[in-house]
């Protein structure tokens, strides 16, 4: 049915000569976290939620391996949000005053190279506290982010 040209008839035409090599990248990537994860100590949002869970009840440092493609989702007052779990595994990214000169590398990076056609993924690591009955990391400092693992 995806590929039937009367579904397809009025949504444009994709790149695919772009698009290929970028679902490569995201699929090794994915490929790389799924062979790590055992010794690497990140936790999937999805894979991972009940300990994720568990870790923000106790105020735990972790690192998460998660999907910033959606980029910011929401404005506050100055302050940014990212939701980067889905429907059913809620977990914001707080980053307070994002509007300022100092997170604006912070910003930035989220923006050039994780969000819309950037890699995406990425390892997050912060303290995961609970804000309204959901996981949430503040996110302060660059060095919070990681192309790659941790080491175990």
């Amino acid at each position: 049915m995806i590929w039937h040209p009367i579904t397809n008839a009025k949504i444009p035409d994709r790149n695919y000569a772009n698009l290929l090599p970028w679902w490569s990248m995201r699929g090794s990537i994915v490929e790389d976290f799924r062979l790590s994860e055992a010794t690497a100590g990140a936790l999937s949002v999805r894979l991972h939620y009940r300990k994720i869970l568990a870790a923000s009840e106790q105020a735990k440092s972790i690192t998460i391996f998660c999907d910033l493609q959606a980029g910011i989702n929401k404005w506050s007052g100055g302050n940014a949000l990212i939701y980067a779990g889905s429907v059913y595994h809620k977990l914001d990214l707080w980053i307070p005053d994002a509007e300022t000169d100092k997170m604006a590398p912070l910003k930035r990076l989220i923006e050039k190279r994780y969000a819309a056609q950037g890699r995406g993924y990425v390892y997050i690591s912060g303290k995961v506290e609970q804000y309204k009955s959901k996981p949430q990391i503040v996110l302060r400092n660059i060095k919070q982010f990681s192309d790659f693992p941790p080491e175990s």
